[in-house]
């Protein structure tokens, strides 16, 4: 049956995914993740941008932060956070003194830090939980595990956050599920974020170290029907 909306009206399902956050030592925010099941888009022609993640070893906010995702101005997902707010925000570190926060509706808070000098990060939030936060002085929070979905026909989890840097050597901490990187330790390890599920990098821990990469968003839009 037909309804009283507007003609020319299609009906859609619609995932729209930002880019992750590069970290400093907390762990990169998975990139902001906007879903739905009744959008409604105009016939014609929509511009569609899919952001890139941050780029490595950018370290003052927002210079690592991810890039937004977007259906022309009607769905806007925001870049995951590298070491501030975001659509998932970035661990904390203990410089920075505190966590990035998530967009509600798009993400959640970045791991806390211990806040004493030369210390391990906390983990990146991502659309599925927050971040861990800082367990030990020597071991960083993992990353938040990421959200699943399935629009484009199996099921997929996206947006994972970045493991925090561990002070001094040995393993580093995960990522989450979803493309979160994992987190490095003194002289390496960090790993990116993966391209096109929207994961955030793993931490690096001192300004020599390699900091993860954040990985690309996707955009997915399903056709339902017409009104």
């Amino acid at each position: 049956e037909k309804s009283t909306w507007p003609p020319n009206h299609l009906i859609v399902e619609y995932m729209v995914i930002a880019g992750g956050g590069s970290p400093q030592i907390g762990g990169g925010g998975g990139g902001g993740k906007l879903e739905g099941t009744d959008g409604v888009l105009t016939l014609g022609t929509h511009a569609c941008t899919v952001g890139a993640g941050g780029p490595a070893g950018e370290n003052v906010p927002p210079l690592g932060d991810g890039n937004e995702s977007s259906i022309g101005s009607l769905y806007v997902a925001e870049g995951g956070g590298g070491t501030g707010n975001g659509g998932s925000g970035g661990g904390g570190y203990y410089y920075q003194g505190t966590f990035g926060e998530g967009i509600a509706g798009q993400g959640n808070d970045g791991g806390a830090p211990i806040v004493v000098q030369n210390l391990a990060g906390g983990g990146g939030g991502c659309a599925g939980q927050a971040g861990q936060n800082c367990q030990a002085e020597r071991t960083g929070g993992t990353g938040g595990n990421g959200e699943s979905d399935s629009i484009t026909g199996s099921s997929v989890t996206y947006c994972g956050g970045g493991g925090g840097a561990r002070y001094g050597q040995g393993s580093g901490t995960s990522g989450g599920s979803g493309g979160g990187g994992n987190g490095g330790w003194q002289g390496g390890g960090a790993s990116d974020g993966t391209a096109n599920l929207g994961g955030g990098g793993g931490g690096g821990w001192d300004a020599t170290d390699y900091k993860g990469k954040g990985g690309s968003g996707i955009i997915v839009v399903r056709y339902k029907g017409d009104r």
